[in-house]
């Protein structure tokens, strides 16, 4: 499936990001000097699904999510954010995706969390799978993982990740976009970060 007909049909949109845009090896670099400062949620599997790390471990993801609200408001037409402790929020709506040999990611989506969601890779192998998207209709397709790729989907398409079958991990990041609606982080008491941060 090409990137225009992607866009066209689905709303997916895929940005190959130069490393003077946003550098991947920066943010995997700071993602293994901190692996001792991981919290993980979504058990599968004998694994943690999503790994968590906080801000301040991985600054440089803040130009990835910069861009990626960016290029969010350009497809979708809205003002985004990404929440996260960069913005004053508690917790991260970003989170690390570490798959070793034979693990895979199953069919899930993010409908009822944000309106924009994407991933950006960090470290890809050859047959180390790719993101595979399912429509409602039982159409199925998939959008090839490269490292330095950012791809922005909305929440409520379902994908899925098949098993690794290389050697070695594949390393992406995650993040969820919301309407920049959301309540102040700091000083309103009305804010719940449960309504956000499940």
């Amino acid at each position: 499936v090409n990137t225009i007909s992607l866009r066209k049909k689905y709303k997916i949109g895929v940005f190959d990001l130069s490393i003077q845009e946003v550098n991947p090896g920066d943010i995997l670099n700071e993602l293994l000097e901190s692996e001792d400062y991981i919290t993980g949620s979504h058990p599968v599997k004998g694994r943690w699904e999503n790994s968590y790390l906080e801000s301040y471990l991985t600054p440089s993801v803040s130009r990835l999510l910069n861009r990626a609200c960016a290029e969010a408001k350009q497809a979708y037409g809205d003002q985004f954010i990404v929440p996260s402790q960069f913005l004053g929020y508690p917790n991260n709506e970003y989170w690390f995706n570490m798959a070793r040999p034979g693990e895979s990611t199953g069919v899930h989506n993010h409908k009822d969390e944000s309106t924009v969601s994407g991933v950006y890779y960090l470290q890809v192998s050859p047959d180390s799978s790719d993101l595979y998207f399912r429509t409602g209709d039982a159409v199925e397709f998939y959008v090839k993982a490269v490292v330095g790729r950012m791809i922005l989907f909305p929440s409520y398409l379902n994908h899925y990740v098949p098993e690794n079958r290389s050697t070695e991990p594949r390393i992406s990041l995650a993040f969820n976009c919301y309407s920049s609606q959301l309540p102040d982080a700091t000083g309103n008491e009305e804010y719940d970060v449960h309504r956000f941060f499940a």
